[in-house]
């Protein structure tokens, strides 16, 4: 057996020859290591795997190595034992038991309860909470959980519809009472926000202009931001112009530097809502034109001195039924 690992180390990778070398000096010296190879029987292999019936690897691992050793040995020319691989004692892998009894159930429900009478008082539950309930309700794996997205949840369809899952094939959970009210109630908590227009579009913008800033030219996806070879160029083009969309991407990435991705895919996450569901919506004065909200506040970036402008900032003032906030408007605004 020695003579055979030492053959094979130069051809293994070391990972697995370091298992073989390992399940041979611990499992298999002791017990098979003093036989000589033509008086070895099948019986004596029984024997030792019967011993290593709860280590699964150790014996699948010392079936393979012992089967290959005497086919090399007989290759070799030594008087090795004929033995049977097939008559050789098999164990399935152990299953483990996943799941939990009623009563670890009731302890979860009730410690679950109890966070959420602290978190709501505050006006917030917990992600982890709900994560946490969704793993147990769904079946789901964590990594499809986190991966869940509003836009992925059904609630009239009745299914919740899962993407990233391990076999790379899209799966469908049905939504059960339990389920559908822990969604209903997590969703009471979420602020959520609708972009009116292509909010994937503008992303890819804010993204573009980060690979700019990190000089990766060639991830650039927007036609206008390829024309800049530095960002640099950018930067001075933005402050030259003033065009407010250089200046807002400017702004954006340098605020958020490597942080960039992470901000753009939160900023994604939030903007799942739809109109109707959403307790903001995020718009441009342009866009705006012709519709009207009860509530509306507007931001700085309104242009100066330009008649343009003063029309634009006109269309986003009138916008508003009943409540028009003007806080964010700097005070010495001139058209």
């Amino acid at each position: 057996m020695e003579e055979y690992l030492e053959f094979k180390k130069s051809s293994l990778s070391e990972k697995t020859w370091k298992e073989y070398t390992y399940t041979w000096n611990k499992c298999g010296r002791d017990k098979l290591g003093d036989i000589f190879i033509p008086n070895l029987t099948d019986a004596h292999v029984n024997a030792l795997f019967i011993q290593l019936k709860d280590t699964y690897s150790h014996t699948e691992t010392l079936k393979i190595i012992l089967l290959a050793a005497f086919k090399y040995g007989k290759q070799k020319g030594y008087p090795v034992a004929v033995l049977d691989g097939e008559s050789w004692v098999r164990y399935k892998r152990p299953v483990k038991e996943r799941y939990l009894t009623s009563g670890e159930l009731s302890a979860f429900a009730g410690l679950m309860a109890e966070r959420k009478s602290r978190s709501v008082p505050y006006g917030k539950l917990p992600q982890q909470m709900i994560a946490m309930e969704l793993l147990l309700y769904t079946g789901c794996r964590c990594s499809e959980i986190l991966e869940l997205k509003w836009s992925d949840i059904f609630f009239k369809e009745g299914y919740l519809q899962l993407w990233k899952t391990k076999t790379r094939k899209g799966r469908l959970i049905p939504l059960s009472d339990k389920i559908r009210s822990l969604l209903e109630e997590a969703r009471q908590f979420e602020s959520g926000v609708s972009f009116v227009g292509n909010i994937e579009q503008v992303l890819l913008l804010f993204q573009s202009a980060y690979f700019l800033f990190k000089d990766e030219l060639s991830k650039i996806t927007d036609h206008g931001l390829r024309k800049f070879s530095h960002w640099d160029h950018f930067k001075a083009e933005a402050v030259q112009t003033l065009d407010q969309e250089y200046t807002s991407l400017v702004k954006f990435v340098e605020t958020y530097h490597d942080k960039t991705p992470h901000a753009l895919e939160k900023i994604r996450q939030v903007c799942q809502f739809t109109e109707e569901e959403a307790d903001v919506i995020v718009t441009t004065a342009h866009k705006a034109k012709g519709r009207q909200w009860d509530q509306v506040c507007l931001n700085d970036d309104f242009k100066q001195n330009t008649s343009e402008e003063l029309n634009i900032f006109y269309v986003a003032l009138t916008r508003a039924v009943s409540v028009l906030d003007l806080s964010k408007i700097k005070a010495d605004m001139r058209f």
